[in-house]
């Protein structure tokens, strides 16, 4: 099982999700944001999401140590593996998309 973006976003940052055209958006945590400016979207190798306005995108990896910078790449990775050990004890099974 692998670490969805959205769970990263929505569970470790407290995003709210909301569906935007074809795609998942959601207002930056990294940043003052007023409208949805970070879009999520699924590739082959797993969810990845970028923010316009900042331009801070990548992967579950990267989005881990974008909201938690004192993480290094190996720290990131342990840390993901811990979040999908909680995501399976909560039951989570996909995000909370609200309707925009």
């Amino acid at each position: 099982m692998s670490l969805p973006v959205t769970f990263v976003l929505e569970v470790l940052a407290g995003c709210r999700l909301m569906h935007c055209g074809g795609l998942v958006a959601t207002r930056c945590p990294l940043h003052e944001d007023q409208d949805p400016s970070l879009t999520i979207w699924d590739t082959p190798k797993g969810q990845k999401a970028g923010c316009w306005p900042c331009g801070k995108s990548g992967d579950v990896i990267d989005w881990l140590r974008y909201i938690c910078p004192s993480l290094g790449f190996a720290a990131a990775v342990d840390f993901g593996l811990e979040c999908v050990e909680s995501m399976k004890r909560s039951g989570w099974v996909g995000p909370r998309i609200e309707a925009s």
